[in-house]
């Protein structure tokens, strides 16, 4: 996978979220080793929400 922002190499990547209310401490994700830009299913989601918005 290439990086959205500068077209890096992403990896997949183990995260912790202190603060999550789900009850879920670490979760999965790709991270850019170039930029250090982070995606997860709920940024893709976020993103794939606001695009949307703007083409309505």
């Amino acid at each position: 996978m290439r990086c959205p922002r500068c077209n890096g190499l992403m990896i997949t990547d183990r995260f912790q979220d202190l603060q999550d209310s789900t009850g879920h401490i670490h979760f999965y994700g790709t991270r850019c080793l170039v930029c250090g830009e982070v995606l997860d299913p709920m940024i893709l989601e976020n993103r794939e929400k606001r695009r949307l918005a703007r083409v309505h």
